[in-house]
């Protein structure tokens, strides 16, 4: 079976092309620009909203009012339109002949700058931000690293440096100085306390704590070595997406067998803080250890 067969067995039927033209899909105006033009955007529903909504306008219609149902959605996810779309279907549903529901209300909170962050509406600013004094003690720990190859960076920098020399100049002229201006976490957090509730930045990060983080995920046994190998190599090698499926899908069922509600929450939690931990020192630091 194919990863992808529900585009056919589900979506692109009679029955789930009307559905979606009748209840989902629908072209939104607004204005933009100082001359108030409009623009018309195209909504879908995401493969996810669908089902969320699906599965309870299903359950509803077989068992009426009074059930309570969690609809897990993560950032930018689309949960504003999930509402929507299962309100205005709630409200049309009928048991019996006679409607289910005299009203729906709708309860929510305000789109925060840190929800709007997350959503990808807003940039965050701060995500990559490092103070002159992290910095600096962060390229203290590294040189100390004997992977970091203090030689082989210093001329990939000059070379960059003597073939680029002014625009080099000038950019740096104002880097620099906006650098040495917002020299500490505290300054940071006090000029952006005005537009986030709130402004979480950290001090310097230290690059062992990738070590850390992955010796804690190693642990878990939640995939092999064997495994990371495999599909790195089928990844890199462009083979088919089905390819990659098996191995994905035996870790996940490890992961979902092997590990109890809070193993599962430690462990995700784990693998985003070292992906973000990685990104972030693989945009300053010059690694250069493979397998990293």
């Amino acid at each position: 079976m194919l990863k992808t067969d529900y585009l056919w067995k589900e979506i692109l039927t009679p029955e789930g092309l009307t559905d979606i033209l009748e209840n989902y899909a629908q072209v939104i105006e607004s204005k933009t620009g100082k001359k108030a033009r409009k623009k018309r955007t195209q909504v879908f529903p995401f493969y996810h909203q669908l089902g969320g909504v699906h599965q309870v306008l299903v359950h509803v219609a077989a068992n009426g009012a009074g059930s309570r149902y969690l609809i897990q959605h993560s950032a930018g996810s689309g949960k504003s339109n999930s509402i929507a779309w299962l309100a205005h279907q709630l409200i049309a549903l009928k048991k019996d002949g006679e409607e289910i529901f005299d009203s729906v209300i709708v309860v929510t909170d305000s789109y925060t700058m840190k929800q709007a962050i997350q959503e990808g509406f807003t940039l965050d600013v701060l995500r990559s931000y490092s103070s002159v004094d992290s910095y600096y003690k962060l390229v203290k720990k590294i040189e100390g690293d004997p992977e970091f190859d203090t030689r082989r960076a210093q001329k990939k920098l000059r070379k960059y440096v003597e073939s680029h020399n002014h625009a080099i100049r000038l950019k740096s002229e104002i880097m620099v100085d906006h650098f040495h201006k917002q020299d500490n976490t505290e300054t940071i957090t006090a000029a952006f306390s005005d537009y986030y509730r709130t402004t979480v930045l950290s001090d310097e990060t230290n690059p062992n704590n990738l070590h850390d983080l992955k010796t804690a995920l190693d642990e878990a046994q939640v995939y092999s070595p064997e495994q990371v190998q495999t599909l790195v190599d089928l990844f890199l090698s462009g083979v088919p997406r089905d390819q990659l499926d098996p191995i994905l899908d035996a870790c996940v069922s490890v992961y979902m067998e092997s590990l109890d509600e809070d193993g599962q929450v430690e462990f995700k939690g784990k693998a985003k803080s070292f992906a973000r931990t990685h990104d972030f020192l693989a945009t300053i630091l010059p690694y250069t250890k493979p397998k990293w």
